[in-house]
């Protein structure tokens, strides 16, 4: 039986700041993109300015389809970081409006709706300080039935260390996601992975475009050439490699500009390295 451990934020609403939007996820970008990928395995969001994609090239990437409380369904993605552990945004289960009932993790595929390996969460926990109406501490750790081997096509992505202290900030990242290419993307037949490298920015830069506090918890890509996780990104990784075949997950996306994904402002993503304590309680 699904257990759940989900801390419910009971606060006053926020005004309409740079990311008050992000709120109702599943509403504005979840459900949405889900009808119309399911309808003919097409995007509704994609990650902007990015190049398809192969699960080859992305083994750590998790798809995931969620059945709401009412029976809608959404998506979001995640990351692999353990044989039966998956990384995503404390939002795809509930985001201050809308509550998962069942979640779907989709490994090694390029489609959401078929193929792949495919399993049923048994246990989402949210960050035990997870806000989803300031959406701060925005983690969530999913278990799955373990994963008996790993393939080419499905390989968890490393954390980093305890002694690694570097912002990276100035360094090029991966974003990856099944995303929108565009604002006003349309329909397309066969839907696929896509990935971008972005630059990382620093935190002061960040806090130039939102009217809200970006502290040491997160780390912020560079809309430069309108280039990033779009809308129904929720969850996604972002990758650094240190050396060849060492895909380190820095970053899971939480939120960007209300202005669009092509408005050339910044990404928001959960610092991977400031949540390593309860990242590591739970990854086994």
């Amino acid at each position: 039986m699904l257990r759940v451990q989900l801390l419910l934020v009971v606060c006053a609403m926020l005004s309409r700041a740079a990311w008050s939007e992000e709120r109702r996820y599943h509403d504005q970008y979840g459900v949405p993109a889900a009808r119309r990928i399911h309808a003919q395995e097409a995007t509704d969001n994609r990650i902007t300015g990015g190049m398809p994609s192969s699960p080859t090239d992305n083994p750590y990437l998790a798809g995931l389809v969620i059945t709401l409380t009412d029976n809608r369904t959404s998506i979001c993605g995640g990351t692999l970081i353990s044989s039966r552990k998956v990384l995503t945004a404390g939002q795809c289960w509930y985001d201050g409006q809308s509550q998962g009932r069942v979640m779907t993790v989709v490994l090694g595929s390029s489609k959401l709706f078929s193929g792949g390996v495919r399993r049923v969460a048994t246990e989402i926990i949210a960050h035990p300080k997870f806000d989803p109406f300031k959406i701060i501490n925005d983690l969530a750790m999913v278990t799955i039935q373990p994963l008996s081997s790993y393939s080419s096509s499905i390989m968890p992505a490393a954390l980093p260390d305890y002694h690694v202290s570097s912002t990276f900030a100035g360094q090029s990242a991966k974003a990856v996601g099944y995303g929108k290419t565009k604002d006003k993307d349309i329909l397309t037949t066969g839907q696929i992975q896509y990935s971008v490298f972005v630059p990382v920015i620093s935190n002061a830069e960040c806090r130039s475009f939102f009217n809200k506090s970006i502290d040491n918890n997160i780390v912020c890509t560079s809309g430069v050439n309108k280039w990033g996780a779009c809308n129904g990104d929720g969850g996604t990784p972002l990758i650094v490699s240190l050396y060849p075949s060492h895909n380190m997950l820095i970053g899971v996306a939480s939120f960007h500009s209300v202005l669009g994904c092509e408005a050339g402002r910044p990404v928001g993503y959960m610092r991977v390295s400031s949540y390593l304590p309860w990242i590591h309680s739970l990854q086994y």
